[in-house]
C-alpha cells in the first residue's frame, strides 16, 4: 500500500480541501479521483500526488460521469 494525496483545487488554482488514502497503486489511485472530486462540490479540480511526484490532474470539466 501506498499513501496518496487528493488535493481539491479552487477556482484560483489553491487547494481548498484536500484527502490522503491508501492505494495499491497509481491505477486504484487514479481510480478513486473522480469520486473524491465529485464529493466536492465547491473544487474545479483535483491534483493527485504520490509524495513528491505528480501523477494526474483531473478537471471537473473532464471527470468521467
Amino acid at each position: 500500500m501506498r499513501t496518496y494525496f487528493f488535493y481539491i483545487l479552487s477556482r484560483d488554482g489553491s487547494p481548498s480541501s484536500f484527502e490522503i488514502l491508501n492505494c495499491e497503486d497509481d491505477q486504484e489511485a487514479m481510480r478513486r479521483a473522480p469520486a473524491l472530486l465529485k464529493a466536492h462540490v465547491t473544487g474545479v479540480a483535483l491534483e493527485l500526488w504520490d509524495e513528491m511526484r505528480q501523477i494526474t490532474r483531473l478537471d471537473r470539466e473532464a471527470c468521467p460521469a
